[in-house]
């Protein structure tokens, strides 16, 4: 008595979401990170003479963290249809 396909492409697709919620954890550490030792080298005389040009980097910053986490979302709901379906089978 072993896994059917059904079974095994179930426990595949919860190994998957695991792998996934383990790499955004990941990235965000990593985002953290290179954030504070990037304010670390900016000096503070820097960035009072250049103001605009730090809010432009955090805006763009800011966009990439959105498109990267829309991104993430729109291939989970991928991702849970196929599993939907699987299940529904």
């Amino acid at each position: 008595m072993g896994l059917s396909n059904k079974d095994i492409t179930l426990l595949n697709f919860k190994y998957q979401t695991y792998l996934t919620y383990v790499n955004v954890i990941w990235t965000v550490a990593i985002s953290l990170l290179i954030g504070v030792l990037s304010y670390m080298f900016v000096s503070i005389e820097m960035l009072s003479n250049n103001l605009s040009l730090l809010i432009i980097l955090s805006l763009f910053l800011i966009f990439i963290e959105i498109a990267f986490i829309s991104v993430y979302l729109w291939i989970n709901s991928k991702k849970d249809n196929i599993e939907r379906i699987v299940k529904e089978n």
